[in-house]
């Protein structure tokens, strides 16, 4: 019994890992000797698989797109470990601006900013399957004298890989102000119907700038400015400031 359990393990931890796949295809390759279970367990695992390199090959593809655009790509799992960087998250990286690689492991600079990253990821892959997730998981990474770090936890397992949802990985959408250019006025407008305050208070805020900061910036009062926020909250679909400048930063530039 045991060598019947440790076998469907060893099948089912080599789905996304094409080495241990291959190993484990060879040496079940003769299926004739193979129970009914463990051909049932074969067959399903292989299908994840099959999944799984080709979402690897859709994230490769994201992710030379993304660099081009001026936004970072991180790939992990859900335990945090890197599977892929791009050039831009690369770079962030090896500064350490908000975030940083410990022991094979992405981690945010901050404490709280570690928190609600890890928080995003498992939030991700627990709504992987949902056909329309409520709320997609934005963070902001606060950088000390510089802009916020806006990342987006995306996960692309298919709701009937749910089962595996521990090995599908999750994609993290980097944006840094400091590195890509925020999209301009005229874009947002088109994008999201705004007014010129509007507009002009959410670039504001993409550059880091507190609401009542904006406020002064613009000449405006705290509660006209708050009450703009609103207004962009609504517009844009997003139920807080965080994730209001997450979506406004996730816009690629319009070149």
């Amino acid at each position: 019994m045991s060598d019947f359990v440790e076998l469907i393990q060893e099948i089912y931890d080599a789905v996304g890992c094409p080495e241990r796949w291959q190993r484990i295809s060879e040496r079940l390759a003769d299926r004739s000797g193979l129970s009914p279970e463990i051909e049932w367990h074969l067959q399903t695992a292989a299908q994840a698989h099959a999944h799984h390199v080709s979402l690897t090959a859709d994230i490769e593809m994201l992710s030379n797109t993304l660099d081009r655009l001026g936004l970072g790509t991180l790939v992990v799992d859900r335990e945090m470990r890197l599977i892929r960087a791009n050039t831009m998250a690369s770079r962030l990286l090896r500064d350490e601006s908000g975030l940083c690689l410990v022991n094979d492991r992405v981690k945010a600079t901050s404490a709280d900013g570690n928190a609600a990253l890890r928080a995003a990821i498992g939030r991700a892959s627990a709504e992987a399957s949902d056909a329309a997730p409520s709320r997609r998981p934005f963070v902001l990474v606060m950088r000390p004298g510089r802009p916020p770090l806006s990342i987006l936890a995306l996960c692309l397992a298919s709701q009937e890989l749910r089962f595996f949802e521990d090995q599908m990985p999750v994609i993290l959408l980097l944006h840094d102000p400091d590195l890509a250019a925020v999209p301009g006025p005229d874009v947002l407008r088109v994008l999201f119907g705004l007014t010129m305050r509007e507009t002009e208070l959410g670039g504001l805020l993409m550059r880091g700038l507190s609401v009542s900061e904006a406020a002064r910036a613009l000449g405006i009062t705290i509660a006209t400015a708050r009450t703009l926020l609103a207004h962009l909250t609504v517009k844009t679909d997003t139920h807080t400031q965080a994730e209001l400048v997450g979506r406004l930063m996730a816009i690629p530039p319009v070149v």
